[in-house]
């Protein structure tokens, strides 16, 4: 009965999935912490299993280089003795259900696991096919082993960390090299690899989140903490994100080197590079990375509980930088309070509203909901008592990361479409003090802003705290200063209203001061000014519709400037702009043809070699 079901289900699978070809062509990438990867390739087992052919060896037994399987018929005590030997197992169910050809192409894909287990120096894995002769059997294994063998039941694997669990026909068909990361081990830090580890954080990137669990060697209660630490990394809602890695550590000592401080047995810590958008955490700075840590649970707290605090702790650490577990939402949809200045019956009215909202919105407006992901925050805001505002995670994102490209194709594979027109804040306010906040109103307003037909909000900012070594101009002082000057002079226009100037204009002073320091004898002398654009109007210069702009007044044209106007901006690319532009000179056209006549002019006999044939 149990072969027949198999027999029919299989057919339909493979009927369904034409794309379905051998698996020694195709190559495992495994992603380690650090984002190296490994590849494995058909042509590392083809050399191999050449070498290892023209030895024969019986059945049930290991080649010299541990690489290709070898069958062992199951039973309990084969089993319970692997188990019991630390080793990982895998059990094909019934494989005299399938066709030869499936059965190896079965036995290729998993000597690809087993070749890669042995690269990086993993535990070995026993391989055991099973056969059930009647029903009985089927209902007697699972009992015993507290499994479920469904219909699209391919193969059952042990692991350090879990039971017997299934894995399926789907997740065969579907992303095969998965089952890769049931074999995973957690990577260790301790006092032999912290300094490696340190310097490495230069190199994480700012969507990488790491869950650290500290647990002691020494600790009686190591292993099974271990296991229930590596069965939590396995969870689909974690192994599926790429950017999220579990560390296990050690040694007390190490954990107050990277901020974790009076940890105890079982804690655990989410740690990420430092963002702006963070709240409510311990910031340490680490070999010069400035790290953003939050503890959320221990491991000895119901599993249940660890989920969801990990969960929401993430979710609230990783807000507006498209890293949370919602993969799907393009919009966070945020219910920002300040406890301080809210009395509690107002807070739990929001509170309610926010609940009864999500509810609604999940229910009734699917669509809508799909790209929305709830947060809520406390924290002090000196303007509001309270508000409510979606930000667009995605926009956002890509306005983010075209700053930290480092190649054009990176720059170029970004989605830059109407990000860098205008100044974005990429925030959408609900209108609180003309619509009162309600379960209709506030559906009516997420719509208008999915829709693109919803205002964003600017929010007003401090005066940024940062020296001015650079000279403010006016609109009478501007022909004086730049035009009828000597010498070549930069010009940053800004508004007092443009976010980006704020942000800009720290690293054009930081080069006006290093321009007063330092003698740059091979460059001309050169001035740095700002004016700001708001008051003053030019007719020497174009009425620009966006701040900031960068400019630079050759001496040799003063009524033809130099406009920076890269889509992108990086300290480095202004530095180089203003560089590069005051390096060389303008030659009008009688000087430079008086140059080309005077090269002419030369006798260039004898400084060449003539050519010999």
């Amino acid at each position: 009965m149990f072969r027949s079901v198999f027999n029919n289900f299989t057919k339909a699978i493979r009927r369904n999935h034409p794309f379905i070809k051998a698996f020694n062509k195709q190559a495992f990438v495994v992603s380690s912490l650090l984002g190296a990867s490994l590849y494995l390739t058909n042509n590392n087992i083809k050399s191999a299993k050449a070498q290892t052919e023209q030895q024969p060896q019986s059945q049930g037994e290991k080649s010299e280089e541990g690489q290709f399987i070898q069958w062992v018929e199951f039973s309990d005590e084969k089993y319970e003795q692997a188990v019991k030997e630390g080793k990982n197992v895998i059990i094909f169910l019934e494989p005299s259900r399938f066709k030869e050809s499936f059965v190896k192409e079965i036995e290729a894909f998993l000597e690809n696991v087993n070749a890669f287990q042995h690269m990086v120096k993993a535990r070995p894995i026993v391989f055991m096919r099973v056969e059930f002769s009647e029903q009985n059997s089927l209902n007697s294994f699972m009992n015993k082993y507290k499994v479920d063998i469904e219909e699209e039941t391919l193969f059952l694997f042990k692991n350090r960390y879990l039971d017997l669990s299934p894995f399926s026909f789907n997740e065969y068909f579907g992303d095969k090299d998965a089952i890769v990361k049931y074999f995973r081990e957690i990577n260790q830090l301790n006092k032999s690899n912290e300094r490696e580890f340190i310097n490495s954080l230069e190199y994480i990137t700012s969507e990488t989140t790491l869950i650290v669990a500290y647990i002691p060697k020494d600790d009686p209660n190591y292993e099974r903490l271990h296991e229930r630490f590596g069965a939590l990394s396995l969870l689909k809602t974690y192994s599926e994100n790429k950017n999220l890695h579990f560390l296990l550590l050690n040694d007390q000592e190490t954990a107050k080197n990277i901020g974790l401080n009076d940890v105890k047995t079982g804690d655990i810590h989410l740690v990420a590079r430092k963002s702006k958008m963070c709240y409510n955490q311990s910031t340490h700075d680490v070999n010069g990375v400035k790290l953003n840590i939050r503890k959320y649970g221990n491991l000895k707290d119901k599993m249940v509980s660890i989920i969801e605090k990990a969960n929401k702790t993430y979710n609230e650490m990783n807000v507006f930088t498209g890293r949370s577990f919602d993969l799907d939402a393009r919009y966070s949809l945020v219910l920002e309070l300040d406890e301080n200045r809210l009395q509690k019956q107002d807070r739990k009215k929001l509170i309610q509203l926010f609940s009864d909202f999500h509810k609604v919105l999940r229910e009734k407006e699917p669509e809508l909901y799909k790209n929305v992901q709830f947060v809520y925050v406390k924290r002090a805001n000196e303007d509001k008592k309270w508000n409510i505002y979606i930000r667009d995670d995605y926009r956002y994102g890509q306005k983010i990361k075209q700053h930290s490209v480092k190649t054009r194709e990176e720059l170029e594979s970004l989605d830059l479409k109407d990000v860098n027109d205008k100044p974005h804040s990429f925030i959408f306010d609900f209108p609180a003090k003309t619509t009162t906040p309600d379960v209709v109103n506030l559906t009516e307003w997420v719509r208008t802003v999915q829709n693109g037909t919803a205002q964003e909000s600017f929010k007003s900012q401090k005066k940024p705290f940062y020296r001015k070594y650079s000279k403010k101009l006016v609109g009478k002082s501007f022909e004086k200063e730049v035009q009828n000057n000597e010498r070549d002079q930069v010009v940053f226009f800004y508004s007092k209203h443009c976010h980006a100037c704020k942000q800009y204009g720290a690293h054009y002073e930081n080069l006006a001061l290093e321009y007063l320091r330092n003698d740059h004898s091979h460059f001309p002398k050169v001035e740095f000014n700002r004016m700001n654009s708001d008051r003053n109007s030019l007719k020497t210069a174009p009425n620009f519709p966006f701040t900031p702009v960068f400019m630079v007044y050759k001496k040799e044209d003063k009524t033809n400037p130099i406009m920076y106007s890269n889509t992108i901006f990086t300290p480095q690319e202004l530095r180089i702009f203003i560089e590069n532009t005051i390096s060389y000179k303008i030659l009008d056209v009688e000087k430079f043809n008086s140059h080309i006549e005077t090269v002419k002019k030369t006798d260039l006999s004898g400084i060449f070699e003539p050519v010999k044939h």
